[in-house]
């Protein structure tokens, strides 16, 4: 998969070997408050083959370039690092995702009839945690390594959900 906004591409997916750029940000900086921002968010997927029935449940974590923006400074290391670090979360709450739906969810049907709550729950716990994060790192920098550390922590718990399809115990529709 090609992860280059320079190429045209609309979204960068996470891969810890691919670590975001300054040139990953297209966002225009006009009137915008702060050196930089990140706008990620998690994307599912549900294909299903219409000959054979199988579907299976995919839970990506992605980067939007165009709604991303960063203004050069003396800081840019640091503030690459930050950014970088609000794309690392949203991966935490994918794998979090991930989690939960393989948890509550032993089949399509029960997927079908879960999957909105189950992800409304999940983007309200990863936007708490974003707003916690710039919380607590703007008021307080050094605060910076504290979260690094935990969010490494984090995705090393949650290792076995790193796969993006979601591990169900039962791929078809169960009959009722």
């Amino acid at each position: 998969m090609n992860n280059n906004p320079e190429n045209g591409q609309n979204r960068v997916y996470w891969n810890e070997n691919r670590p975001l750029r300054i040139l990953d940000f297209k966002g225009s900086t006009v009137k915008r408050p702060f050196q930089a921002a990140t706008s990620s968010g998690l994307r599912v997927e549900n294909p299903v083959n219409v000959w054979t029935g199988k579907t299976k449940v995919i839970v990506k974590s992605y980067f939007n370039p165009k709604f991303s923006y960063f203004k050069s400074s003396e800081r840019d290391s640091s503030v690459l690092a930050h950014e970088q670090l609000h794309f690392d979360i949203t991966e935490l709450y994918a794998r979090k995702l991930r989690k939960r739906i393989a948890e509550n969810c032993s089949n399509q049907y029960e997927y079908f009839e879960k999957r909105d709550d189950i992800y409304k729950k999940i983007e309200l716990e990863l936007s708490l945690k974003q707003d916690e994060y710039d919380s607590e790192v703007y008021s307080e920098r050094s605060l910076q390594s504290k979260w690094n550390q935990w969010v490494e922590k984090e995705l090393l718990i949650l290792k076995d959900f790193a796969h993006e399809e979601v591990p169900l115990k039962h791929k078809f529709f169960a009959p009722r």
